[in-house]
Protein backbone atom coordinates (compact mmCIF):
# COMPACT_ATOMS: atom_id res chain seq x y z
CA UNK A 1 0.00 0.00 0.00
CA UNK A 2 1.34 3.42 -0.97
CA UNK A 3 1.65 6.11 1.62
CA UNK A 4 -0.16 9.29 0.71
CA UNK A 5 0.62 12.96 1.11
CA UNK A 6 -2.37 15.25 1.49
CA UNK A 7 -3.08 18.94 1.28
CA UNK A 8 -6.09 21.22 1.45
CA UNK A 9 -4.20 23.98 -0.37
CA UNK A 10 -5.44 24.33 -3.94
CA UNK A 11 -2.35 26.44 -4.66
CA UNK A 12 0.02 23.68 -3.56
CA UNK A 13 -2.03 21.01 -5.33
CA UNK A 14 -1.94 23.01 -8.58
CA UNK A 15 1.83 23.48 -8.20
CA UNK A 16 2.32 19.75 -7.69
CA UNK A 17 0.14 18.92 -10.72
CA UNK A 18 2.06 21.50 -12.78
CA UNK A 19 5.25 19.65 -11.80
CA UNK A 20 3.96 16.27 -12.99
CA UNK A 21 2.40 14.79 -9.85
CA UNK A 22 -1.07 13.30 -10.14
CA UNK A 23 -3.87 13.67 -7.64
CA UNK A 24 -4.63 10.13 -6.47
CA UNK A 25 -7.95 10.90 -4.81
CA UNK A 26 -10.03 13.79 -3.56
CA UNK A 27 -12.02 13.80 -0.33
CA UNK A 28 -14.75 16.37 0.32
CA UNK A 29 -16.32 16.93 3.73
CA UNK A 30 -18.05 19.91 5.33
CA UNK A 31 -17.04 22.27 2.55
CA UNK A 32 -13.36 21.28 2.77
CA UNK A 33 -11.50 19.51 0.00
CA UNK A 34 -8.46 17.35 0.68
CA UNK A 35 -6.31 16.20 -2.23
CA UNK A 36 -4.05 13.16 -1.94
CA UNK A 37 -0.82 12.43 -3.80
CA UNK A 38 1.56 9.47 -3.70
CA UNK A 39 4.16 10.29 -1.05
CA UNK A 40 7.63 10.21 -2.63
CA UNK A 41 10.96 11.89 -2.06
CA UNK A 42 10.45 13.80 -5.32
CA UNK A 43 7.09 15.09 -4.10
CA UNK A 44 8.63 16.26 -0.81
CA UNK A 45 11.40 18.03 -2.74
CA UNK A 46 8.74 19.78 -4.82
CA UNK A 47 6.80 20.83 -1.70
CA UNK A 48 10.01 22.25 -0.20
CA UNK A 49 10.64 24.18 -3.42
CA UNK A 50 7.05 25.50 -3.35
CA UNK A 51 7.55 26.69 0.23
CA UNK A 52 10.75 28.58 -0.58
CA UNK A 53 9.90 30.29 -3.89
CA UNK A 54 9.47 33.96 -2.99
CA UNK A 55 8.01 35.07 -6.34
CA UNK A 56 5.43 32.29 -6.21
CA UNK A 57 4.36 33.32 -2.70
CA UNK A 58 4.11 36.95 -3.82
CA UNK A 59 1.98 35.94 -6.80
CA UNK A 60 -0.37 33.85 -4.64
CA UNK A 61 -0.72 36.72 -2.16
CA UNK A 62 -1.48 39.22 -4.93
CA UNK A 63 -3.95 36.81 -6.54
CA UNK A 64 -5.83 36.43 -3.25
CA UNK A 65 -5.98 40.22 -2.86
CA UNK A 66 -7.43 40.59 -6.34
CA UNK A 67 -10.03 37.89 -5.62
CA UNK A 68 -11.00 39.63 -2.36
CA UNK A 69 -11.29 42.96 -4.17
CA UNK A 70 -13.75 41.62 -6.74
CA UNK A 71 -15.83 39.74 -4.12
CA UNK A 72 -18.09 42.43 -2.72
Amino acid sequence: MNKLYYTQSTNLAAYLVMNGFQIVTVYKENGKVTMYFDKTDALHDCVRKYNTEIELKQFISAFKKVKETIRF
